[in-house]
């Protein structure tokens, strides 16, 4: 066994703040939150220290990153590392029209190269099962920073996939725009990975249907639990990022090499999928107005 956990949760450094603010970096890079009903926030009291204490340590933890990546040659042959900025707090990680347009174009492409992969691969997958993967990923709707329902994303990197009473939505961190300028490929693999949530294990528990990834699973050295017995927390599991990362990894490579997805993970997959890349870029977010909410 190649034990995929422990490649996957060394992808070097994190950006990490410190006090409420927290942002736990594991096995998958989760970047996935509970529902926001179950989120408790600050009184004004902590919100004001935890405020000033969370933008010295988000500034002081950025310049680490800056001078470490200002080391680093981008090479593909690399292993990836954790790459994340972090925000700079509600009201700097707001976006203007123009940019949250850029993030909406990456948003957009990654909704559309997974809908492309699905239908090149839905050879073996019920009606039932495909017509529901299809409207995962059209129904998803993206909220851009800052969000009230989860404060703590103004200062957090890339962002999370949750849900609410209208159902699926990834929200963006207050860092992902300066990722997005810093390294488009890495942005673009990290946004498609989130969109691919929606078609984790848990998600086919959830609707009673079965998911097609067992095969998959068995590449990446991923128990894969008994119908039924998935253990999701938040939405999601071991095999979901599992799941997501290979996904994004498919359409969207980061530009290095994961550790998990080795040359025989590699060779493996290749047999159970296909993906011939999109002939052209998306266009839908050009004539997409910047809300809150986008789907």
């Amino acid at each position: 066994m190649r034990m995929m956990r422990d490649h996957f949760v060394q992808l070097g450094l994190a950006v990490t703040i410190v006090g409420s603010f927290i942002a736990g970096t594991t096995y998958w890079f989760r970047q996935v939150r509970a529902p926001s009903s179950t989120s408790k926030a600050p009184t004004s009291a902590e919100a004001l220290l935890n405020t000033h204490d969370a933008a010295d340590a988000a500034h002081k933890a950025e310049k680490k990153v800056h001078k470490k990546l200002a080391k680093t040659p981008v090479d593909p042959n690399l292993a990836c590392q954790n790459i994340e900025f972090a925000g700079q707090g509600p009201e700097k990680s707001q976006l203007a029209q123009v940019q949250w347009s850029e993030v909406m174009k990456v948003y957009h492409g990654a909704k559309d190269d997974l809908l492309s992969w699905l239908e090149q691969n839905k050879e073996g997958i019920s009606l039932e099962t495909y017509a529901w993967m299809k409207d995962q990923i059209k129904n998803l709707r993206i909220q851009r920073p800052t969000t009230p329902e989860e404060a703590d994303l103004s200062w957090r990197g890339i962002g999370v996939w949750t849900q609410d009473p209208q159902g699926s939505l990834v929200r963006v961190g207050g860092g992902f725009y300066t990722l997005l300028k810093k390294d488009a490929v890495r942005a673009r693999f990290e946004l498609s990975r989130l969109v691919a949530q929606a078609w984790t294990p848990c998600e086919f528990q959830k609707r009673q249907l079965t998911h097609p990834w067992a095969k998959a699973l068995s590449c990446l050295d991923v128990a894969v639990p008994a119908i039924g017995q998935e253990k999701c927390i938040n939405h999601s599991s071991e095999s979901g990022w599992a799941v997501s990362t290979t996904l994004a990894q498919i359409v969207a490579s980061p530009g290095c090499q994961i550790p998990a997805l080795d040359q025989e993970a590699h060779s493996c997959l290749g047999k159970l999928f296909k993906n011939e890349p999109r002939a052209t870029e998306s266009t839908k977010s050009a004539s997409i107005p910047a809300s809150r909410n986008n789907t």
